[in-house]
């Protein structure tokens, strides 16, 4: 026997994912322990009544040597440790343990097994399948001369039986058939209220011919034939992949019961209801055989294969399906009353396929009914999911009585591979005075354990606290007399997570989400800024685009300052050296003068840009304009108002581009610096009656109509548009038609010119 160090293995755990954000409220496993055996183990269950102790059974299957076969009783009492308290070596002529179920008794245990005879047996005819076991321990919550080094229990078989009738027959093919699933009906709440239960088994590895499901009878501690209540014979010849049972006390008499049996194959899941008298052995209602209740659909191809079910309550049937390939897992909930899936909970992306299905029922509430179900299911890479739902019966809307499922935790199991099996314990509500009415009642506190086997041998066990919550008795001395609290009603029930904690841990996860989206943006904005800043970064693009948006929101009379400096720029780009006299110096001089009056007058700063779209949809009559007569406007014979001039601005400081700066003689700076474009309108002469031709001195200094321009000065000016954000490729170069566009060198050189000329 060999332990693990708790810390090393909260070490290892630490790896936990929680896929809301909820690592700082979501609560760890209290303890854990584990616990390596020298087999592989492929069945496990916790004591039915509660106690401490957990049923283990594997083993190498027929060999003369090596591998054992072992049914083994381990205990669990201790949180940081687990102790071996009883074990028998089975027959290694016989197959190993294949699936486990047991009874409680008062002094330990009787386990049913699925145990294949010899290889000699079959072949003459005799398979012995079923067998049983007597488990006996004392139980130390109640024995208190029982420690870890008296407890010590015993094992040993009581019984076999053959009741699959397939296994009678000789057949080579039929000698893989095992007993691949042992259920049993669940136990009565009441620990110390027999349980009269019934069992299923079901075959494995069958002829497609013979495949079944055995129902029996299991007040015995040694089945046998004559316990035989049916066999329903499987339809389209497939393998049960999983049953379950439910059941209820029924109302006709104290004996009997009202049983549902459910089993899947991959594709089809399957119900029947019965109620059967445990005294008299005789059905007196309903029908053993199960019915078709829900098939798989067809779309999408591959379909997705049924790998478990488990009864949540009467009415509720839970489904795990895996997509083949690997590919995902979903739970699904079928309400039986209308064979409806209501319910699909989706597993996170990292449960590619589940292997291994387990669900546990916390106590209800006395009154109301309502009590919280675990559900965990274990994957292929060593990670169990636990989820959590509420079922609440007095919902007037029944396919609404459970709740979503909420995520408690997924564990990860570095150490752990190829899981075979998990078992939840079964959870005993202390009890509690009978005329207690406080809701904070003084208890211990309370655990529930999730046990995980392997083919390699290593048993863990989780044990994971429980939280109290008041029960609706608690409150009920409070409402009328005829609803008083009921004498010995406890006033709590327990839970792995209330609905306060799921409340707390989604506003947290909200609030986290919320935080990171703010951070993002403060980067993002800081980035950004850094580039309208003019610093280095690869968003240099966009800041430039950003820059010039904000440059274009500016008023107007942001432009003057640059104006000013229009005399110095054309002073010290003309060749002084061809002015041989005063004179000619005083010319220039005026005539600098008078360029920068024209300029300032050509590009009037005052006046606001205008946006080229508008400007274009304005040139086009409007149905409802007078001149129009309400007639459609004709595009081709419209004549505007207006004409449209495009003028481009001298360059700002902030982008101006500096020939004399190695580290700025860069083509998207000498862009930048091209890219200040105003838009303003020019009145348009109406045409010489005589000639009927466009009146030219009203044509802007400087302007020229798009369509005259060279093509490279045409591209050149649609890639400034663009940059501006003017115009687009989609909407043609045909709108542009008629549009005046001039340089700013071309206002002032005309000026400039026109002033020399005319002295």
């Amino acid at each position: 026997m060999t332990s693990v160090n708790r810390s090393a293995y909260l070490y290892n755990r630490s790896q936990y994912v929680n896929h809301d954000f909820l690592r700082l409220i979501m609560p760890e496993p209290v303890s854990y322990a584990s616990h390596s055996l020298d087999l592989p183990i492929f069945d496990a269950e916790f004591d039915p009544a509660g106690r401490p102790y957990l049923l283990v059974g594997g083993g190498g299957g027929e060999n003369k040597g090596g591998v054992p076969n072992r049914l083994i009783c381990l205990d669990v009492s201790n949180r940081a440790k687990i102790e071996e308290a009883a074990s028998i070596d089975l027959s290694r002529d016989e197959d190993s343990i294949q699936s486990i179920a047991s009874l409680a008794v008062k002094d330990g245990l009787v386990t049913f097994a699925g145990i294949n005879s010899s290889s000699a047996s079959q072949r003459a005819g005799k398979n012995e399948h079923f067998r049983s076991f007597a488990v006996t321990y004392k139980d130390p919550r109640r024995d208190s001369t029982a420690t870890s080094q008296t407890s010590s229990g015993n094992i040993k078989p009581i019984g076999q039986a053959c009741l699959f009738k397939s296994s009678t027959v000789t057949s080579t093919k039929k000698k893989d058939l095992y007993q691949r699933i042992t259920r049993l009906s669940p136990p009565r709440q009441s620990p110390t209220t027999p349980s009269k239960r019934i069992g299923a088994i079901a075959t494995g590895l069958a002829p497609s011919q013979d495949n079944e499901i055995v129902l029996f009878d299991a007040t015995k501690s040694s089945p046998s034939s004559s316990s035989l209540i049916t066999s329903i014979p499987l339809e389209d010849d497939s393998e049960a992949n999983d049953l379950d049972i439910f059941s209820t006390s029924s109302k006709e008499r104290e004996d009997a019961q009202d049983f549902s049996l459910a089993y899947c194959t991959d594709t089809t899941l399957y119900a029947s209801k019965f109620t059967y008298d445990l005294s008299t052995k005789i059905r007196t209602a309903g029908s053993y055989t199960p019915k078709q209740i829900y098939t798989v659909p067809s779309a999408p191809s591959p379909r997705p294969i049924i790998r478990f079910t488990r009864y949540l309550t009467s009415s509720h049937i839970l489904l795990l399906q895996n997509t083949p390939g690997g590919k995902g897992c979903n739970l699904y909930v079928l309400h039986t009353p209308t064979n409806r899936i209501t319910y699909k909970y989706p597993l996170p992306r990292r449960i590619k396929s589940g292997i291994s299905l387990a669900i546990c029922h916390l106590d209800a509430d006395p009154v109301s009914g309502d009590r919280q179900i675990l559900i965990a299911i274990s994957a292929t890479d060593s990670l169990v999911q636990i989820l959590t739902c509420n079922h609440s019966p007095s919902s007037k809307d029944p396919t609404k009585q459970l709740s979503k499922f909420s995520d408690y935790q997924l564990l990860e199991n570095p150490s752990c591979r190829n899981i075979t099996k998990l078992a939840f314990s079964r959870f005993i509500p202390p009890t509690q005075a009978a005329d207690s009415t406080s809701v904070s009642i003084a208890m211990k506190p309370q655990y529930i354990q999730l046990a995980l086997v392997t083919i390699g041998g290593t048993v863990v066990v989780d044990t994971l606290a429980l939280t109290s919550v008041p029960t609706s008795a608690a409150f009920s001395h409070d409402a009328t007399p005829g609803k008083l609290k009921k004498k010995g009603s406890p006033s709590v029930r327990w839970v792995l997570s209330s609905r306060s904690t799921e409340l707390l841990r989604t506003w947290t996860g909200l609030l986290l989400i919320g935080f990171v989206v703010l951070m993002s943006s403060i980067v993002l904005q800081s980035y950004l800024n850094a580039g309208l800043d003019g610093g280095s970064t690869p968003s240099s693009e966009l800041g430039r685009t950003l820059s010039q948006i904000q440059q274009r929101l500016q008023p107007p009379g942001a432009l003057r300052p640059y104006l000013h400096s229009v005399g110095e720029r054309v002073q010290s780009a003309l060749p002084t050296a061809r002015l041989s006299s005063n004179a000619a110096t005083a010319t220039a001089s005026e005539a600098l003068d008078q360029a920068r009056s024209t300029a300032e007058a050509a590009i009037d700063p005052s006046s606001p840009s205008l946006n080229l779209r508008d400007l274009l949809a304005a040139r086009q009559p409007h149905p409802t304009d007078p001149d129009s007569d309400g007639k459609e406007p004709d595009i081709a014979s419209a004549t505007p108002k207006d004409q449209i001039l495009i003028s481009a601005l001298p360059p700002t400081s902030s982008n101006a581009h500096d020939p004399t700066d190695p580290n700025s003689n860069t083509e998207d700076e000498i862009a930048a610096s091209q890219d200040e474009l105003e838009i303003s309108l020019h009145p348009h002469l109406p045409r010489d009656p005589e000639t009927q031709l466009d009146a030219t001195s009203d044509v802007p200094p400087g302007a020229i109509k798009f369509e005259d321009l060279p093509h490279a000065e045409r591209e050149a000016w649609k890639a400034r548009l663009r940059r501006a954000g003017q115009w687009v490729e989609s909407e043609g170069e045909a709108v542009l038609r008629g549009v005046l566009v001039r340089e700013y060198a071309a206002v002032v050189g005309g000026a400039v010119r026109d002033g020399v000329l005319g002295h």
